[in-house]
């Protein structure tokens, strides 16, 4: 498995809990899993036209979400 797949593997099982447009208007996901005090903040970054594939920023806290 390949380090984006196992990024991307911590989101199964998740409850998106709020979306949202970071201030530089990117899409993002609070995802939440079950039974846990951990979550995601997803954050999809491509350029407006979509000329790129993109990428997802995954940043993994605990905790209570703000």
């Amino acid at each position: 498995m390949n380090p984006y797949q196992q990024e991307l593997t911590k989101l199964v099982g998740g409850q998106v809990h709020h979306t949202g447009l970071t201030q530089d208007g990117y899409p993002y996901l609070i995802v939440r899993q079950p039974a846990s005090e951990t979550f995601f903040y997803v954050i999809a970054q491509a350029n407006p036209e979509g000329t790129s594939i993109g990428f997802l920023h995954i940043t993994e806290r605990t905790g209570n979400i703000t």
